[in-house]
């Protein structure tokens, strides 16, 4: 709605509005009936100009509502009011969050874009009394002597959760089980059959659980062979191993890098025609 200025009488429209302000619900119903409509004399219009009656009837309509409304939106405001601070008073009494159920889902999860972590060490067996070997023909047992070549194991980390995948260091082979409960040797240890859960018990002995079939763990014989992994226990000595380095290794020993010889490269200059012409002169 467009007034333009000069076509109205702006005393006459200011004391109106300031009339409105201070008035009632009734009042304005009363100053509504009051102004006269479509007479020019009252509220002239110039040049296109709209009248100032219909702008008055307008502003006294919208009067009424905001009047009406204004209980109902006190009502509303308290409300939200009595939400927030309800809803601030639950979380203020909220425990903390579980972190512990954030981590275990992560732990269930491969680990592929941190750097892995790689160590080399022995897998004593509590039962055997020697030492967990991977063999060429696939086979794991606890047969192995201490420092014996198969007894190495290659041992990388999966993800933070303490879940590891062990290899023969010579084979290659990765210590996997089957859906039997069986332990063999596999050349890809990708999957998580292959995946163990490092559990430290308060023994200081390590218990090894797979990843894909939980309650599952590796555990030997005390004559070195696997035991059935669906027969197995935490708690039980067939399942108890500790690290140890091999024979010989101290632990302030460190492996030198090895440092390749750079090839020598002999210099020769490039062969230009301003040098060749020179050469050619000289001669």
């Amino acid at each position: 709605m467009c007034i333009r200025p000069g076509t109205v009488n702006l005393t006459a429209v200011s004391e109106l509005i300031a009339g409105l302000s201070s008035s009632t619900c009734d009042e304005g119903d009363k100053l509504l009936s009051e102004i006269p409509d479509g007479k020019e004399s009252y509220f002239p219009e110039k040049n296109g100009g709209i009248g100032i009656v219909e702008f008055m009837k307008d502003y006294l309509i919208y009067f009424k509502m905001r009047f009406r409304t204004s209980r109902l939106g006190y009502l509303l405001i308290q409300l939200a009011a009595l939400c927030f601070y309800t809803q601030n008073s639950v979380q203020s009494h909220s425990p903390p969050p579980n972190f512990k159920h954030h981590v275990n889902e992560q732990c269930r999860l491969s680990d592929r874009m941190s750097r892995r972590l790689i160590r080399t060490y022995q897998l004593y067996s509590r039962t055997s009394g020697k030492h967990v070997q991977v063999l060429g023909n696939k086979k794991v047992n606890a047969m192995g002597e201490d420092g014996a070549v198969h007894a190495k194991l290659v041992v990388e980390t999966d993800t933070f959760g303490s879940r590891i995948r062990i290899k023969g260091a010579k084979t290659g082979y990765y210590i996997c089980m089957n859906k039997r409960g069986k332990l063999i040797g596999k050349r890809k240890g990708r999957g998580k059959d292959c995946i163990f859960t490092e559990i430290v018990l308060e023994n200081n002995y390590t218990a090894l659980q797979n990843a894909k079939y939980e309650g599952w763990y590796m555990a030997f014989t005390r004559k070195g062979r696997p035991r059935k992994a669906s027969r197995t226990k935490q708690h039980q000595r067939e399942a108890h191993f500790m690290k140890r380095q091999p024979r010989g290794h101290l632990l302030g020993d460190t492996q030198p890098f090895d440092v390749l010889p750079l090839p020598v490269v002999p210099f020769h200059p490039r062969r230009t025609k301003h040098t060749h012409h020179h050469r050619s002169g000289a001669h």
